[in-house]
């Protein structure tokens, strides 16, 4: 190529590169460009681009070009020395011995050069460029000048991107708890299926499952009481929580991540059944009540992963949430057996037990209610009519007229006791023990009465 079809090449790659570069937030698109014209540039047979990922120490595969996975590994786990500038190196000489791997494929490929191009913003390394050459090339001036324009304006641009990226991330996962606290406060939502559903979006998750603890013979355990996925089959295994990664997980406050599950030990329960199930990585966080373990939430992919902050900060938002829930539920769960358990008594009872409304209504009786209601002829179950169609006596014979009944009477907010001579329509004459007692809101107003009565005609 001549001096002035090059001097033309990197002219039209600067001024596409700072044309699209302020347009684009999306960061596969600026990832795109970069790579494209850098190689163009420096006239590359293959090329990569890497983010520095700043909290694991590593650097991650973004981009490439012509380049396969053995010479272009998806994470570099070593710290590339790259900050601005050019590295011109021959790969069988000048490679780093942490790269030789890589390196000695590359030259079964053909490859007898390398270029590396830091990206830096500010004297902030955020990844680098990275070139490989089936012959030594031939850089001048002018397109070493080039590339680090390039380079220069580039780093900029992804870590724009980056940050772009991360709020539109952040906004999915804060969507995504919302929509989970909504869906909890429904008393009859499953619980356990709307967090692992939430879990798995947020991590992008194949699988998951829920655990709680329990004492056995004074040995804290854990219990799968909840799956989806193809972990539904561990539903009811059971483990010590002193059992490794998982005594990890409940003892800290934070989310335990595994994005390479090679990395666990094989003969743990956690990573036998990891790889049994094909998992590739996962996130397993204790569920806490307070300082309290609960249980612990486990989320799963079949594929690696690089977590993001904000998805491992929403999962530890969302066990926390889950605590919450199940601790509700299993609260609800006992008071609506509790409730049960006093309907089923309340219901055999040989007592009539009846709970009237303002309006008049009997909204609840009991057996033995309902069927003093038919001795009475009150088939409509409505106190006021049956009241008026019945004589009722005192002990001492005087007629107690409607307005003075233990109901009307306890309306005002008063409980009686008293026994009762009960003259029906039918002409049946019985006697009875009464009680009547107000039903208080939590405001204190009366918004029903309960009576209670019981036939005592033998005794007399």
């Amino acid at each position: 190529m001549s001096d002035n079809d090059r001097s033309a090449l990197e002219l039209q790659a600067l001024q596409r590169v700072i044309a699209s570069g302020t347009r684009a937030l999306k960061l596969e698109v600026v990832l795109d460009r970069c790579i494209e014209q850098s190689m163009a540039v420096a006239e590359a047979d293959a090329g990569v681009l890497y983010l520095r990922d700043e909290r694991r120490g590593v650097s991650n595969l973004a981009a490439s070009r012509n380049a396969a996975e053995e010479v272009a590994p998806p994470v570099l786990r070593y710290d590339q020395k790259t900050g601005p500038g050019l590295h011109l190196y021959e790969i069988n000489k000048d490679t780093s011995p942490d790269f030789r791997p890589h390196a000695d494929r590359a030259q079964a490929l053909g490859f007898t050069h390398g270029l590396i191009v830091g990206l830096a913003v500010e004297d902030r390394r955020i990844g680098f460029l990275g070139f490989l050459f089936r012959g030594k090339p031939t850089l001048a001036e002018s397109t070493q000048r080039t590339l680090e324009a390039i380079a220069a304006f580039e780093a900029v641009a992804l870590e724009s991107a980056r940050v772009h990226q991360q709020v539109e991330l952040r906004a999915s996962v804060a969507r995504t708890l919302s929509d989970c606290a909504e869906r909890l406060l429904d008393p009859d939502a499953d619980v356990p299926a709307i967090i692992l559903d939430s879990a798995c979006t947020i991590s992008r998750g194949t699988g998951g499952l829920v655990a709680l603890l329990f004492q056995r013979d004074g040995v804290e355990m854990a219990r799968i009481v909840y799956a989806v996925g193809d972990d539904v089959p561990l539903i009811g295994m059971e483990l010590p929580t002193t059992a490794p990664y998982l005594r990890e997980a409940l003892s800290q406050s934070t989310p335990l991540v595994v994005e390479d599950v090679d990395t666990l030990d094989s003969s743990s329960m956690v990573g036998r059944v990891a790889r049994e199930h094909g998992t590739r990585s996962l996130i397993l966080v204790g569920m806490r009540l307070g300082e309290r373990p609960l249980g612990y939430l486990f989320v799963k992919s079949q594929e690696p992963r690089a977590y993001a902050d904000a998805e491992l900060e929403a999962i530890q938002l969302l066990s926390s949430m889950a605590a919450q829930a199940l601790s509700r539920a299993h609260r609800e769960a006992r008071e609506r057996a509790e409730h049960a358990r006093i309907a089923a008594i309340l219901e055999h009872l040989p007592i009539v037990v009846a709970v009237i409304d303002r309006q008049g209504e009997v909204v609840h009786i009991n057996a033995a209610g309902r069927d003093f209601a038919q001795r009475v002829g009150s088939h409509d179950l409505r106190w006021r009519e049956a009241l008026a169609a019945m004589v009722v006596t005192d002990r001492d014979g005087r007629v107690i007229p409607p307005e003075e009944s233990g109901v009307a009477r306890a309306f005002q907010g008063q409980t009686t006791s008293a026994e009762l001579t009960i003259v029906t329509q039918l002409g049946e004459k019985m006697h009875v023990l009464s009680v009547t007692v107000p039903i208080r809101a939590t405001d204190g107003s009366i918004e029903a009465v309960l009576t209670s009565f019981q036939e005592v005609t033998q005794l007399r």
